[in-house]
């Protein structure tokens, strides 16, 4: 971690050359100059913690009035704006991550703290970490063989155990991006804690209330989940043979499918990892090819399908749920297969059953049942995932074994077809 202190007119041009959102940049730009506000810019590596289950981290080689001015949100992090990267914000389960939320260049965060005043408000400062990069990432296929993965921590230099599940290959990607120097980073610009004391005066007024706006637009289906809630708690008693984590999945493939919870995408850029050297180094190092395979990465992502002309697919994993409503995943069945024939038919009531409830065709979430398919994966040929033209892999040497997406949800618009 590198930091260092800006003016603030620094700040806006920063802002300026990332086209930050133009109504809170004009905001910005008219605060009054004579309170000589300051900035501070933050440099992360690949795989550096900002915030480990709650709280926020800063280096000892770090000036200590940095930290004094940048623990104003119960000692969580601050807000900024993301100048450059993408974070992603986690919760660590068993032998599991639950990935909660991602933001990329351009977004702001940790504003809501303040927006509710700090003091009288309903947010938990909850065992949340945050990840320089994507923590929730997993290659498809199998890394773990001894001789390759020896091979790898040999000619990179690197000491790091082989990973033993899905959770463990971060480790190995943190350790290769450090070996190969990556340029890599993740760069934020933090607001200073004067915000706090100042966010309800008349200089920061038009700020806040753009600020509001904004959070309130994108607030809307948090704010109405206990309406819905109430719908799908209806929708189970009416069900005989649906059960809680039944709905409980049910709803979070729905909020998938509009943008609101995260599935996983092949990973094709370097915004949220370091694609170009985490490739790199397991096509020559580890000698993927020479086993038959290619580099295929999933990260997690946000997106709204129901909004959108794309054609993309976005996967969730019955054998790695990340579904944090409801982690004790045990469906009391003996296999995936069955269970999927069984969510299957659920989802189907559950779409014939919703509209008579809630009476809301102009819901996103009503949308969804008839603008959405969700296609169930066993890795098996004529498969939904093979169509998919952002993975390296083909159907040839797809690895069928994979833990991840051999049981998984296939989220997709009818137009996909």
């Amino acid at each position: 971690m590198q930091i260092e202190k800006i003016s603030w007119s620094k700040g806006i041009e920063i802002l300026e050359k990332i086209k930050f959102n133009s109504n809170l940049l004009n905001s910005l730009k008219n605060i009054d100059k004579n309170y000589q506000f300051q900035f501070y810019l933050a440099n992360y590596k690949y795989g550096e913690l900002i915030l480990d289950k709650g709280k926020h981290i800063f280096d000892n080689t770090i000036n200590p009035d940095y930290n004094e001015n940048l623990t104003y949100n119960n000692g969580s992090n601050p807000a900024g704006i993301i100048i450059k990267g993408a974070i992603e914000l986690f919760y660590e389960h068993k032998d599991r991550v639950i990935p909660y939320t991602i933001a990329k260049k351009g977004d702001l965060f940790g504003s809501w703290l303040f927006l509710d005043n700090i003091d009288n408000s309903f947010q938990p400062i909850f065992n949340w970490s945050l990840s320089a990069g994507a923590r929730s990432v997993y290659m498809l296929p199998k890394i773990t063989r001894n001789r390759n993965h020896e091979r790898l921590c040999k000619q990179l230099n690197i000491n790091v155990n082989k990973p033993k599940d899905l959770k463990d290959h971060w480790n190995v990607f943190r350790e290769i991006a450090q070996a190969k120097n990556s340029t890599w980073e993740y760069q934020v610009l933090y607001f200073p804690k004067e915000i706090i004391y100042f966010i309800n005066s008349n200089e920061w007024k038009n700020f806040k209330n753009q600020l509001v706006s904004i959070m309130w637009s994108k607030s809307s289906y948090m704010r109405n989940l206990i309406f819905w809630n109430s719908i799908y708690s209806i929708i189970t008693s009416l069900i005989k043979e649906i059960t809680l984590q039944d709905i409980s999945t049910i709803k979070h493939l729905i909020g998938i499918s509009i943008g609101e919870n995260l599935g996983f995408c092949p990973a094709t850029d370097n915004t949220f990892i370091p694609l170009d050297d985490i490739t790199e180094a397991y096509s020559n190092n580890y000698n993927l090819k020479e086993l038959g395979y290619e580099v295929d990465i999933l990260i997690p992502t946000k997106e709204n399908l129901i909004n959108t002309t794309s054609k993309n697919q976005i996967y969730y994993s019955l054998q790695y749920q990340t579904n944090i409503e409801y982690l004790e995943h045990n469906t009391g069945y003996q296999s995936h297969t069955k269970y999927m024939e069984h969510l299957s038919k659920m989802i189907d009531k559950v779409s014939a059953t919703l509209p008579k409830i809630s009476n809301s065709k102009y819901s996103p979430i009503e949308k969804v049942l008839s603008k959405i398919v969700f296609s169930f994966s066993n890795l098996d040929s004529n498969n939904k995932i093979f169509e998919d033209k952002r993975f390296n892999m083909t159907e040839n040497n797809f690895p069928i074994g994979n833990s991840f997406l051999r049981n998984s949800i296939v989220i997709h618009t009818t137009n996909s077809h």
